[in-house]
């Protein structure tokens, strides 16, 4: 983690890196940068997150949707090195992240949608991270009292990728424990039963 941040945006910078935020990490001359991309339906979205960082811009991307980037910060450099390394600036999930309820919330949010068939279990679109990252996301999950499957999966193009799966009774756990951080916006991503105390938090940050 990184002590110059404060911890709502250090905990927004990891979640993000869990999900939309990682393909759009840059690094410039020793400061990090996290830029942020979303679809024209996800813009309310996109503008609270960003509403966290003081010194950053907003812009419009091709599709409608917006992006934001933060200024370059050097204590982000530290965070762009634990998730990529050095030298090799291979990608890896660091061992010292938790869920919070923030967190697991913007992961979510990003990466996350309710299984076609029933709309009442989770699958996280993992695909990015090799396995050993991926059972430790898992292990994660246990830690706040949700089990997980690594599950196989054929995409577009024909290739055999992992993705994380969540079964009823976990997504339940799960949205227990974080609904209230979920922005009201993205609703329609979570059962209807978590409706009624959505974003109930978010006016606490």
């Amino acid at each position: 983690t990184c002590k110059l941040l404060l911890n709502i945006q250090n905990e927004i910078v990891v979640a993000s890196l869990l999900g939309d935020g990682l393909r759009s990490w840059n690094y410039n001359r020793g400061k990090g940068i996290l830029r942020i991309t979303h679809c024209k339906e996800q813009n309310k979205y996109l503008l609270w997150k960003s509403s966290f960082f003081k010194d950053k811009l907003i812009y419009k991307h091709t599709n409608g949707g917006k992006s934001f980037q933060t200024s370059p910060l050097i204590e982000l450099s530290t965070i762009y090195k634990d998730w990529y390394g050095e030298k090799t600036k291979k990608y890896k999930i660091p061992n010292n992240i938790n869920l919070t309820p923030l967190i697991a919330a913007i992961w979510y949010m990003d990466d996350g949608n309710l299984n076609d068939s029933d709309k009442l279990s989770i699958e996280l679109s993992t695909h990015c991270f090799d396995h050993s990252s991926q059972l430790f996301l898992i292990s994660l999950l246990n830690k706040i009292g949700v089990k997980a499957k690594i599950r196989e999966r054929t995409n577009r193009d024909g290739e055999k990728v992992e993705l994380i799966t969540i079964g009823r009774e976990g997504s339940k756990r799960f949205f227990s424990y974080c609904h209230e951080f979920i922005h009201p916006s993205m609703a329609y991503k979570i059962p209807k039963d978590f409706h009624s105390n959505i974003g109930s938090h978010i006016s606490l940050l």
